[in-house]
């Protein structure tokens, strides 16, 4: 029983790619057990959105603080080092209404890129 070390080639970067391992174990002058593996790693799964609020109807007394931020988080539950996680904030833009009421939309803008198949925050 033997081993021989096998050869690297391929690359892996940004949490995808391929690689290949080759090795060949010589067993006579005219006989060779050769082997190859070959893996793939797939992008990690798109970020999303962590319990994103809803549209809601509120009563003026309830309103929320046109000035105050809403932090949003996101995450891909991978694990390092193919995690994406973190979070953003919207600030509203209030469009005020003729009959006194308002309304406040908050805009989360999450920018990815694409790598593979996946979209990643940039």
């Amino acid at each position: 029983m033997g081993s021989v070390p096998a050869v690297r080639s391929g690359d892996v970067t940004d949490c995808q790619g391929v690689y290949t391992t080759h090795g060949s174990l010589q067993m006579t002058v005219d006989a060779r057990l050769p082997h190859t593996r070959t893996v793939t790693v797939v992008p990690p799964p798109a970020a999303a959105f962590v319990n994103p609020p809803a549209s809601e109807t509120v009563s003026c007394e309830n309103a929320p603080d046109e000035t105050a931020p809403i932090v949003l988080s996101y995450t891909n539950n991978g694990v390092i080092p193919c995690l994406i996680a973190g979070d953003i904030s919207a600030t509203p833009t209030v469009q005020e209404n003729p009959d006194c009421s308002k309304v406040l939309t908050y805009l989360w803008n999450l920018r990815m890129i694409v790598i593979g198949q996946s979209l990643i925050p940039k």
